[in-house]
Parts: C-alpha cells; structure tokens; sequence
C-alpha cells in the first residue's frame, strides 16, 4: 500500500487577509486571551485599544507591500530584474539539453548553419577500421551552395559540431558532401483562374525544389503554440536560434526512395491555382531509374532538381485545355527570387525568436519604499506624539510619560522599519552575485522619522555618520548570521533545479583554512555552482572544442561539463580551462621535492618558548610585500619546496621565537607538517620593528602560499578519441606506435584525468580518493576513466606537450584548402607526432 503523500495545505482567503480589520481581531483575541484578568475594559475609549489600533493601522503597510507580485519584489532600481544573478532562467535556457544524439546535433546544424538543406551524423560500423565514437558528418548543401561556398558552409558545419561534442565522441575531419544528382520535370499541369502562369510556375519549381532538395522548413514558436505544444514540449531538444522543427521531422535523412507520387500530391496541397497535374514526371536519365520511383539519397549523392533552361520548358501550364505562354528567362528570375525571399525569412526568423522569447520573461516595477512614517503619527494629539509633541507649559511628569511612551512606541517602529527594509531588499537577498554574507537588512531610525529618536537614542543617526556606522558594525551586524543563512538560501535556489550540493568532505581536506576562510570557500563554491547551474546540468556530457584555444583567457568557458562538474564537486577555487603551472613560471619559482638546504630544522624542544604568530591581512604595498618574501629567500629564481609549500598555507603553522639575550631579534619558524615535531626557521628579523616585520612576513608568504596552492589545483581531462592517428597509413615510427595504441584499444571510449600531486589537499590519500570517487560518479557510465597524478615537473612537462598538441589540432580545423580531399599530409603528421608524446604521458599511472 502506498503512503499518503505529504502536502502543505494552502491558505484560504480569509487566512491570507492581512488588513486592518483582520489584524485588530487577531490582537484583541490575544489581549483577552493573555490579559484579560487585568484589563476590564476593551472599548474604544482604552488607551490600549488605542495603541492596538493604531499598530494594526501602520502594520497593514508592510503587509501590503509583501502581497507585490513577486516580479516587483524583484526588479531592481534600475527597473530590470536581473534573472541570472537570481539564478531564475527563462524557459529557452532552462528547458534545452545539449546535443547528446545524431538527432539533436542535427537540429543545431539545421539550425546554426546556412546553406544546408539536411545533414546527419553516421555511426560508422564497430570493427577493426573503425575507433568506438567517431562518427561520419554527411551534409546536404542547398542548390543555391555553388561551389566557392560550399567549403565555407563544410567548415562551419564541422565548427558547430565541434563546440557541442559529445564527451569521447568526434567526427572525421572531413565533412563528407552529398553531390547533386540533378533530375527535372516534364509534364503538363492545368491551372484555373487568373493566375499568372510565370508566378505560379515559379511556385511549382520552388516547393518541388524544397520537398527534392529535403530542407526542412524551422517554425516560430507561435505556429508551435497552434498545434497545442507546451512550452515544455517545444522546447524538447538543443537551443536553437531561428526556429524548431515540425512534428515528425526529428529523423536524420530521408528515405532512400522518392515516390513521385508523394511529390505530386505536396503540390496539389501547397499551390494555390492548380487544378490538374497531367503526366507529370520527373526525371534522371539515369536507366535504373523508373519514372515513378527514384533514388533519393544515397551514401555519395541526393537528388537536386534542375531548372529549366532559357531555351527549354520541361512543363507545360494549360489554362482551358489550351497553352500558356511562358518567358523562360523571366520564370528563372522569379524562381531565384522566391529563393531569396525565403532565405531571407530564415534570416528573419532569428530576430523573431529572440523577441518571443523575451516576451516570457516577466517585467516588474520598482517600487521603493520610501522614508518610513512612525506609528506615533497615528495617535490622536492629546497623547502629545508625532510632529506636535506637547506644549513646553506640559509639567515634567507629563513630558516624562510622553517621552517613555515614545521610547516604548520606538521598538515597534524599529521591528516595521526593518521589515519594510527587508522586503526593499528581496533581489539582493536571493542574488548569486556579489558574494557578501548579509542577510538582514535594518533601517535605522532617526529625528526624520521618528519624532525625538535623537533624545531617545543619544545618537543623531543622520548627522553622526561615524556613530552610525559603529552602531550598525557592533550592534546589527552580529545579528546577522549570514554566512548560515546564505548557505540555506543557495540551497534552496539550488532545490528549484533538483540539485543538492554536499560540502562536508571538503572541510575535512581544508584544514589549513581558518574558519572564516572556510565559511568564504564553501559560499563561493556553492554561488559558483550555482550561477553556472544550466550549463552545469545541460553540458554536463559534452566536450570541449579542440578547434578553439584551450587555455586562453576569452576561451576559459571551453571546458569539457565534466571537468568544470568535477571542479565544482571538489571544492577546487578555479573551474575553468587553464594551466596549472602558469603562476609558478611567472613567479619564477621552481617547484622541487628535493632536501631544504636552505633551511633550519628545529626539534620541539628547540621551540617550547615560541608564541604563535597572529597572522594579518596581508599588506597591499607590493614594494613591501616583495622584500619580505625576498628576505625570506622565497621571490623569482628561487627553488620552492613542495613541503614549504603545504606548510606554509597552514593559518596555525607559523610561530614567532624570540632571541635570548643578546640584541633584540625575533626567529619566524613554520612547522613542517601539521601536529609534526619538527620546525624550519625561515629567518630572523632584527632592528627595532623585528617582531612586525616577523608578523607581515609570515602573513605574506601565507598569502603567497596560499595563492600558489590555489592556482595550481584543477584538472585537465584528455579524451583518447581526439588522440587517434589521423594520418593515411603510412610506413613511420610514429604511425605504427599509434597503430599499436589502437590496436590495444587506447582509443576506445577511454578519459584520463591529470591531477597535481603537490598542492595541500591533493598530496592527501583522501582526497585522492574522494576526487576518484567524484568522477567516477559523474562520468558517463560507457567511458572508461583513468586518474593520474603528476609532479610538478612532470606536469609541466606534460603541458608542454599537450599544449603542442592543440595548436597542431587547431592548425588542422582551421585549415583553408581548395579540395577538402587535398588535405596537407604535413598537418596530420604534425598531429599525430604530437599526440603521441601525449600518448606516452598518459600510460603513466599512479596510485
């Protein structure tokens, strides 16, 4: 038996009511129900009653403004709702999926290339010829494609597949193009009316064109909208930017047979004007071709219907029986205008898109709150509040009385004051942007609002900005525990998208973090997640376009969903496509595992009278900042440990050892491991202000090690498929090496993930484990996944060499050539060479 489902039972209407009438009910219920043994009387006449009403009065304010409609709650003011940054996503963003079949990949080439009438992704068949995951690209070009043009749309058909490539998926290099097999009407056709025999002869030659040709016509969302698709439903696929296709055109090419029959009855159906269709047929002059029935598409060439010529009309128009004179020059113009004009609409279609999509996005009107009116002003004068006050004649009793009715009025303006601020501030609440931990928001009372909050307070609000700004940091802000309630509010925009992301095993591998720093990782780690949350889920799968830079700073986004994912998953600062070793070459450092010659090592004993080091924010002065860490021994040219390195990121790991006797000098010393008995003395600082300088050095080169650590974590995820020899089979070293890989089956379905094994968090054993365990989880279950951990001199070894291999990638895609078959052997045998020393890096593994 199932169980019940939970549900949260919604309001009624008399429940959602908060107006003045409502709320007076609800209070004076509590009054008798909590006073009513004190007070004896509830009429209008009681002071009480009063004060309840006028409270009920000034609370229906900010109830009202809690009832905005949520897009007005939103909107900035600027008066535009920033959707991203609110990780709200309009349905053309949150309802498409990457191009993952031969289908959707069709659909973006249909869809992003121009000139194509159809194209289709082949499998290739499984055997000892083929590598699993490369794939055949056939393009149909449209008629109008001559032949200067058709390498250019080729190109650009490859490109699209390219940015949206499966993860160990690809194609050959080389698009193969169906050639024209051309064909021709004959026949006669009877038309009724006024019609004019050019225009609807053009007609008939342009549909027959299109239904031969096999483009497929994209639709709006509005004619989608009339068959009674949801949005849900249109939007079933990859995005597209001209429009969708119709309902039963999601196959790849057509059938291989053309019936001439179906032909004729389109015609019948999509031209106005025809009554009669006479022996109509169409023709190849091919023998193995029947009239009625003619191959269509093939694996090397598809039928192109051919105009007719200025001297010749292969079909005869009959108006009565009797024949229509047709110009055979003006019927070819009119047919390639007809051709522009619809290419053309293609052209429209794109702008028409964007703008039904931006109507689905909701606009909103800023609505400020404006200065806040206290509730004293509600009372009747004789109370002797609000603007009037009470006359200086009043005695000292009456003005005390006043003036503690006041102080007790002020803490219920302060409580709607600080509501109203709140909901002011919805679209900074819920923004992914900016990083900042504050949740509250408060508006402080002063003279302007309240009458007399001056005296009440002691503190001019509006004069004192000082004394404001100590009272907002040392009374308000503790408050606000933002950091917690962030991570809840993250975690609810990220259940809007059925995503959970747990952080716990990332604490455990942050120790040298201090708790604020951790608290500032884990919320950008969960804002980082969370405002790439779409392509996070619809890219998830997909590649990276080896036919762009990969480690350029405007190409950073050019990285395979599973390594960004991974990234993420991980708790790694960098999720972005880019070298791991960069900020060491830069600094000049060279990372080594070899002996600290250069440092001391301290036992236990040694340092029993060290106190630890208070570490500071790091000075911004870089002059200063430089001299410390070359005073250290730790600027350009100088050889870094790798323990140094890990040590010194630790927050608790530097203490400061003052000299006995002698002239004052203090000894800045690091522990070597963390809870590990030994030390290194880094240096000793002398002269008056050697215990600051101590102090800045050690909070500087944390800082530097901390950075170091940062920006040398990541990953870089090599697909074996774009590894595969490209080369015609030739006799080389080289080729038969990469014929031995393949042989073995190096290629086939196969990812490598390449990780440092030097920074703080990957020379742990558990953390190894957990990012084995994270992409092992999130990898497409028919890849098979490899890890390896690389040195740092191997790692930059292996950059080195896989950085070669793009560029030679990138020379081959973006390669201009007459003949696509003519392909320069130079190139592929530069990439190849390439691909083999990376090859040879991967068969490298460690534990």
């Amino acid at each position: 038996m199932r169980d019940p489902v939970t549900t949260i039972r919604r309001r009624t209407k008399a429940e959602r009511s908060t107006g003045f009438e409502r709320l007076r009910t609800e209070g004076l219920a509590l009054v008798q129900r909590t006073s009513g043994e004190i007070w004896t009387d509830h009429n209008l006449h009681d002071p009480g009653i009063t004060m309840l009403e006028a409270l009920c009065f000034a609370l229906t304010e900010p109830a009202f403004r809690a009832e905005f409609p949520v897009e007005d709650l939103l909107t900035g003011p600027d008066g535009k709702i920033d959707f991203s940054g609110l990780a709200l996503h309009p349905p053309h963003d949150a309802l498409v999926c990457g191009a993952t079949t031969p289908d959707d990949h069709r659909r973006r080439l249909l869809d992003r290339v121009a000139g194509l009438d159809d194209a289709a992704l082949v499998l290739l068949p499984n055997d000892q010829n083929h590598i699993p995951g490369v794939m055949r690209l056939r393009l149909k070009l449209a008629g109008s494609i001559d032949s200067t043009e058709s390498n250019q749309v080729k190109h650009d058909a490859v490109a699209v597949y390219r940015a949206e490539r499966g993860l160990g998926e690809d194609i050959e290099p080389v698009a193969v193009q169906l050639k024209p097999q051309a064909c021709w009407l004959q026949g006669q056709i009877e038309i009724g009316g006024a019609h004019d025999g050019v225009e609807l002869l053009a007609e008939v030659y342009h549909r027959a064109a299109i239904y031969i040709d096999g483009g497929t016509r994209l639709l709006n969302r509005r004619a989608l909208r009339k068959q009674g698709l949801s949005l849900d439903q249109i939007y079933d696929g990859p995005a597209v930017e001209r429009g969708f296709l119709p309902s039963g055109a999601a196959a790849a090419l057509p059938q291989e047979r053309l019936y001439v029959s179906d032909l004729l009855r389109f015609l019948r159906h999509t031209v106005p004007g025809i009554e009669a269709i006479d022996r109509l047929q169409l023709l190849t002059g091919l023998p193995e071709d029947q009239e009625r029935v003619l191959k269509w598409r093939s694996d090397v060439q598809a039928l192109c219907l051919r105009l007719p010529g200025a001297s010749e009309q292969a079909v005869q128009l009959l108006r009565r029986g009797q024949p229509v004179a047709i110009n055979a020059e003006e019927l070819r113009l009119r047919v390639k205008t007809l051709q522009s004009a619809d290419r053309a609409r293609r052209q429209r279609d794109r702008a028409t898109l964007l703008a039904e999509q931006s109507a689905d996005l909701p606009q909103g009107d800023y609505r400020p709150a404006g200065p806040y009116r206290s509730v004293q002003h509600e009372f009747p004068p004789v109370y002797g509040l609000g603007v009037n006050g009470i006359p200086d004649s009043a005695g000292a009793q009456r003005q005390a009385r006043v003036r503690q009715l006041q102080a007790y009025l002020m803490l219920f303006d302060q409580v709607i004051a600080n509501s109203r601020a709140q909901t002011s501030h919805l679209h900074e609440l819920f923004s992914v942007d900016g990083g900042h931990h504050k949740t509250y928001w408060w508006e402080l009372l002063d003279e302007m609002r309240v009458p007399g909050a001056t005296d009440l307070t002691g503190i001019d609000f509006t004069r004192d900005v000082q004394n404001r700004l100590e009272f907002e940091r040392e009374v308000l802000e503790p408050l606000d525990q933002g950091t917690e309630r962030r991570h809840h509010l993250l975690d609810h925009l990220l259940a809007l998208h059925g995503e959970r992301l747990m952080q716990n095993a990332m604490r455990q591998y942050a120790t040298h973090l201090t708790a604020g720093e951790l608290d500032q990782l884990l919320l950008d780690n969960k804002t980082a997640y969370l405002r790439d949350i779409v392509p996070l889920l619809r890219y998830r799968a997909r590649g990276y376009d080896y036919g762009c830079p990969l480690w350029k700073h405007r190409h950073r986004d050019n990285f395979s969903g599973l390594a960004r994912r991974a990234c993420l998953l991980l708790g790694l600062r960098h999720d972005r496509a880019r070298s791991l070793t960069t900020l060491l070459k830069r600094q000049g450092l060279l990372l080594s595992y070899g002996s600290v010659a250069t440092l001391k090592r301290l036992e236990s004993k040694d340092v029993q009278a060290a106190e630890p080091a208070l570490l500071q924010i790091p000075s911004s002065d870089l002059p200063r900042r430089r001299e410390l860490l070359t005073r250290l021994g730790l600027w350009r040219g100088a050889t870094l440990p790798a323990p140094l390195l890990r040590a010194g990121a630790a927050h608790d790991g530097y203490c400061l050892l003052s000299r006995p006797g002698g002239p004052a000098g203090t000894t800045l010393v690091l522990r070597e491991a963390p809870n590990g008995p030994s030390w290194w003395a880094l240096h000793t600082f002398e002269g008056r202000t050697h215990r600051a300088d101590a102090i800045a050095a050690a909070s500087a080169l944390r800082d530097s090690l901390c950075q170091l650590n940062d920006a040398c974590e990541g990953l870089h995820l090599v697909e074996h498929v774009l590894l595969r020899p490209l080369a015609p089979k030739q006799d080389s070293q080289v080729a038969a090496r990469l014929e031995g890989l393949r042989q073995a089956g190096f290629f086939d379905l196969r990812l490598t993930a390449v990780f440092p094994d030097w920074t703080v968090r990957t020379a742990q054993k558990g953390f190894r484990r957990l990012a084995k365990e994270t992409l092992h989880i999130n990898c497409p279950a028919h890849l098979d996944l490899d890890i390896v951990w690389m040195g740092p001199g191997q790692m930059r070894g292996f950059e080195a060499d896989y950085k070669a291999w793009m560029v030679a990638r990138q020379e081959l895609c973006h390669a201009q050539y007459p003949d696509p078959s003519e392909v320069l052997a130079s190139l592929y045998s530069k990439v190849d060479a390439a691909a083999l020393k990376v090859c040879s890096w991967l068969e490298r593994k460690t534990p």
